[in-house]
C-alpha cells in the first residue's frame, strides 16, 4: 500500500521509496473492483505483453495498483496497473 509523499515526518512502521526512473506501461479500467482490475491484470500478462514483445523491467522496480477515490464497487470506478518496462 503506498501513497503520495508530501514531505513531513514519514510514520512509524512506515518507509519512504522512491521509484527510480522508469519506462511505464499504463493500463486503466473502468468498473467495479476487484473483478475489473482482475480482468485488466490478465489482460496485460497473457495478451498484451506476449504480443507486444515488452520485456518487463524486473530489476527492484514493482508492478504499481492504481485506485481513484470513490466508490471501488460503482460501475463508473476507475482502476489501473503500472508496469515498468524495458526500453531495448
Amino acid at each position: 500500500m503506498a501513497g503520495l509523499y508530501r514531505g513531513g515526518d514519514v510514520p512509524d512502521g512506515l518507509e519512504l521509496y522512491t521509484f527510480p526512473e522508469s519506462n511505464w506501461a499504463v493500463f486503466t479500467t473502468k468498473g467495479a473492483c476487484p473483478e475489473s482490475l482482475q480482468t485488466l491484470n490478465t489482460y496485460v500478462w497473457q495478451e498484451w505483453f506476449p504480443n507486444e514483445g515488452q520485456k518487463y523491467q524486473a530489476n527492484g522496480m514493482a508492478t504499481l495498483e492504481v485506485y481513484s477515490s470513490g466508490d471501488p464497487q460503482s460501475a463508473d470506478y476507475e482502476c489501473g496497473i503500472w508496469v515498468p518496462i524495458k526500453n531495448d
